[in-house]
Formats: C-alpha cells, sequence, structure tokens
C-alpha cells in the first residue's frame, strides 16, 4: 500500500518566529495611544473640540470599511522579486512615521483639519502595514500546529509593545516631565522603534514567492 500522506511542513525556528514578530511591535504601541491618548490629548492641551475629535475618529474608522478590503486585493496580487507583503510594510513604513510624527508632535493650536488629514493619512499606512503583515504571517506555514506557534509569538509581541508604550506616561511622569512631553515621547519611541523592528523582520523573516496566476481579462485573452 502507498503511503499518500503529504509531506510535513517544516518547522519555523523560534529565532525565525521572534525576528517575525519584531515587526508586531511598532503596530502594538501604535494602536493604543491613537484610541486611547490622542483624542483626550486634541481635546483638551491642542484645542480642538471634543465633539470634533470624535467626528474625524468615526468617519475615518468608517472610511476603513471600504479602504481595507481594496487594500488586500491589491496586496494579495503584488508580485515581486522582494516579496509581496515586505514590499507593501515598507511602503507603509514612511507614511506611518511621517504620520505619527505629525500627530504626536503638534502645536497647540491646530485645528480639526491637521487631526483629520493626518489621521487619514496615519489609518491609511496603518492598514497597509497591519494587512501586508497579517497575511505574511499566514502564509510562512500551512501547518495548523506552525500556525499556533506562529499566532503564539505575534501575541506576545503584541503584549509586550502595548505595555512598553503604556509605561512611557508613568516613567516621564514620574520624572517631572509634563503630559504633553510624555505624548511626544509616545510618538518619538514609535517612530524610532518601527525602521529598526522592520529591519529585523525583513532580514531575517523568509517570505514564500507568490506563484499564483492571475485571472487574464477577457478581452486579454488569444482568440480561439
Amino acid at each position: 500500500m502507498t503511503d499518500t500522506a503529504a509531506p510535513t511542513p517544516a518547522r519555523r525556528s523560534n529565532a525565525t518566529l521572534a525576528a517575525f514578530a519584531a515587526s508586531c511591535l511598532p503596530y502594538a504601541a501604535l494602536g493604543l495611544p491613537v484610541y486611547v491618548t490622542l483624542p483626550e490629548f486634541y481635546a483638551s492641551h491642542v484645542g480642538v473640540p471634543l465633539a470634533a475629535v470624535s467626528l474625524i475618529f468615526l468617519l475615518v474608522r468608517l472610511a476603513d470599511i471600504v479602504v481595507d478590503p481594496l487594500l488586500g486585493v491589491v496586496i494579495d496580487r503584488t508580485s515581486t522579486q522582494w516579496g509581496r507583503y515586505r514590499v507593501w510594510m515598507g511602503i507603509g513604513a514612511p507614511i506611518l512615521m511621517l504620520s505619527v510624527a505629525m500627530l504626536f508632535f503638534v502645536s497647540q493650536g491646530a485645528g480639526a483639519t491637521h487631526l483629520a488629514v493626518w489621521l487619514v493619512i496615519m489609518y491609511l499606512g496603518y492598514s497597509i502595514s497591519l494587512l501586508s503583515q497579517m497575511s505574511w504571517a499566514s502564509v510562512l506555514s500551512t501547518d495548523y500546529d506552525q500556525r499556533s506557534r506562529i499566532y503564539g509569538w505575534w501575541q506576545v509581541a503584541n503584549i509586550i509593545g502595548v505595555l512598553a508604550v503604556l509605561l512611557i506616561p508613568v516613567v516621564v511622569q514620574a520624572m517631572g516631565r509634563t503630559y504633553v512631553q510624555a505624548v511626544q515621547i509616545q510618538g518619538g519611541f514609535i517612530v524610532g522603534l518601527l525602521p529598526v523592528a522592520l529591519l529585523i523582520t525583513f532580514l531575517f523573516t523568509p517570505e514564500p514567492r507568490n506563484v499564483a496566476r492571475l485571472p487574464t481579462a477577457a478581452w486579454a485573452r488569444p482568440w480561439p
């Protein structure tokens, strides 16, 4: 009797998974301050009315319902010699770094337009980056058990990123600094960590090549 069992997929090393999880750190560190810190910061210190802040955040998040699926299609159809997810995470990085700097290092008196414009840009970069990263995680292994390990490393890195950014205001204010300085240091931490974390991920994490053939449009097919 012939053994037709599929070969067991190669096991990713802990070092590889740790390198991949490094990119989770800045993304996780960004997520919480955007939802928790920025609304209060812009309402109480920058001077944007709370109602306007709430409306801007609501509209931008609603736009993600349309934008994210479209980005997913474009990312999934990308095929380059450098990979697809690595390329898109690289594209998202400077967008995130610039927008985070503009949002966190803002002068008092900046209006609602400043918040709206840079929040849209920030969420665009965040969506590109996070969709690419999660898609990359899904192709690192086809084995169920291996994917559990990947998710485990991903989740640990997310927790570390969140805890690190939460500790910043506590430590900064304990040193006698102001709340505004604590917010700025949070932004600087994210901007500084992002390129370092992505470099580690890009250098030490393999990305399976996209060999799927895309469907050919009817007008481009050869005549019978």
